[in-house]
């Protein structure tokens, strides 16, 4: 009887232990549900906006940082396929050089969590 009490005991434990990480993991992220397994079923939903909206912005912000800076107008921009080797495809090397540099200066002053946080923050 008191091996029955005990192993309830820290089933028990465990199970309260199971519903506070699943509180904490889907509150970080506003997970929406009824039920706690619903609201877990949730998390891939709310973690995919945030990731799609960051990456928007991120993608945003780079191009039009790479137009400012290098007098380009990326608005009308058409596909190109230059071969390899030839002039076009320096040049689209030397614009794609560019593009790096200001995406990596952005991306060291950009705080993800912040971002995520903030987008959280607004529902």
């Amino acid at each position: 009887m008191l091996l029955i009490s005990f192993a309830l005991s820290f089933l028990e434990s465990q199970v309260q232990t199971l519903h506070a990480t699943a509180a904490t993991a889907t509150g970080s992220v506003n997970a929406c549900g009824n039920t706690v397994a619903a609201c877990l079923l949730d998390i891939p939903l709310r973690v995919r906006e945030a990731v799609e909206h960051t990456v928007c912005r991120g993608a945003a912000v780079a191009l039009a940082t790479v137009q400012h800076q290098s007098g380009h107008d990326f608005r009308q921009v058409e596909l190109v396929d230059p071969e390899l080797g030839s002039e076009e495809w320096e040049e689209f090397e030397e614009l794609a050089d560019d593009m790096e540099m200001a995406a990596a200066a952005i991306s060291k002053d950009v705080n993800i969590e912040a971002i995520i946080g903030n987008l959280f923050a607004d529902e």
